[in-house]
């Protein structure tokens, strides 16, 4: 997004004691494959540049936001199938299958599958997830 835009006009819209809510959650939560699933998912992202970056740290960096308050949520359970699971990925950008070759978008898929099974309790995986929510104020560059 082109945050230099967009911050500008949520400031615009929001009430004068209203604040811009970010919700930064850990998806992938406590998962005991998390090592092995972030080397999948660098051999088989489209995005062969990406770079992880703190979007918070960004923002406030660029002088686009300031921060009021945060608190992280506690971590709570959270179970899916096996196959949602691994359907989940199609759903990020880098994982889409509009941009992936369907060979790779399966063997993408069973890779993931055979990393998460040894993990299952029947066709059920489960972690904890949490989040930090973030409040503040976007600033209108002068």
């Amino acid at each position: 997004m082109d945050w230099t835009t967009l911050l500008p006009r949520i400031s615009s819209a929001l009430d004068p004691a209203g604040f811009l809510v970010l919700v930064d959650v850990n998806a992938f939560g406590d998962a005991p494959w998390l090592g092995e699933l972030r080397r999948v998912i660098a051999e088989y992202s489209t995005n062969r540049d990406y770079q992880s970056f703190d979007l918070i740290h960004e923002l406030i960096s660029q002088g686009l936001f300031h921060v009021v308050g945060s608190q992280r949520t506690n971590p709570q359970p959270f179970s899916q199938t096996v196959d949602d699971y691994v359907e989940s990925f199609h759903a990020r950008n880098g994982f889409s299958r509009q941009r992936m070759q369907n060979n790779a978008a399966t063997s993408f898929d069973n890779t993931v599958r055979c990393l998460v099974q040894p993990y299952a309790i029947g066709s059920l995986i489960h972690t904890n997830v949490d989040a930090t929510v973030i409040w503040g104020r976007p600033q209108v560059m002068q």
